[in-house]
């Protein structure tokens, strides 16, 4: 699929709010749990909407990841933006040669398209849970789904290393794309902790 540079951009931008999507519910939920530790007096006060919000959480994280991660031809997916990339190489690399060569700008070409895929490979059986529990119960929210047991057993630390893998993945082609690395954006944690700071005990 040959695209023009404008419609690679808008490309990249698209995988990347994916990211910082599933990257938000993940630092959200993450900071709930701390927060059960040092603040469960407050959070006490009303269990049942934080564990909404814990709940809502988990699931979007699964729903984002799972979207974004999932390997077919129809949807978009990191998979599909690697495809993309490899197939207009021409738009990567188009810097000063001496950025090139003193390693400023990091060269990529067909062999790191494969590399890419090797890690994410690395994560197969974890992104293979998220997808298996997103399809047979997020993404059937009806009344017979509703009655089964939802279960899926993954720890943050695989949760947070299938992350960083993205991450690194999508600022290195985008450093090569147009220079710009792309930050691990928190989004949500300031006004979590403002609202948390806000709730007075007796």
């Amino acid at each position: 699929m040959s695209v023009t540079k404008k419609q690679y951009e808008d490309l990249l931008k698209q995988i990347l709010n994916m990211y910082y999507q599933a990257n938000s519910y993940f630092v959200l939920f993450d900071l709930l749990n701390k927060k059960r530790k040092d603040s469960l007096e407050k959070l006490n006060l009303s269990p049942g909407f934080f564990n909404i919000i814990t709940m809502s959480l988990i699931d979007g994280l699964i729903i984002t990841l799972s979207k974004i991660l999932k390997n077919n031809t129809q949807s978009f997916s990191i998979y599909k933006f690697l495809r993309i990339s490899k197939a207009n190489q021409q738009i990567f690399n188009n810097f000063p040669k001496k950025d090139l060569e003193n390693g400023i700008i990091e060269k990529i070409d067909k062999d790191t398209f494969t590399d890419f895929i090797t890690e994410l490979d690395k994560h197969k059986q974890i992104v293979e849970k998220l997808i298996d529990f997103r399809d047979k119960y997020t993404a059937h929210l009806d009344y017979d789904f509703l009655k089964k047991n939802k279960t899926i057993t993954i720890s943050e630390d695989e949760i947070e290393a299938l992350l960083i893998t993205l991450h690194k993945i999508i600022c290195k082609i985008s450093v090569a794309f147009n220079g710009s690395s792309c930050s691990k954006e928190i989004s949500g944690t300031r006004d979590f902790e403002i609202l948390i700071d806000k709730i007075k005990t007796t």
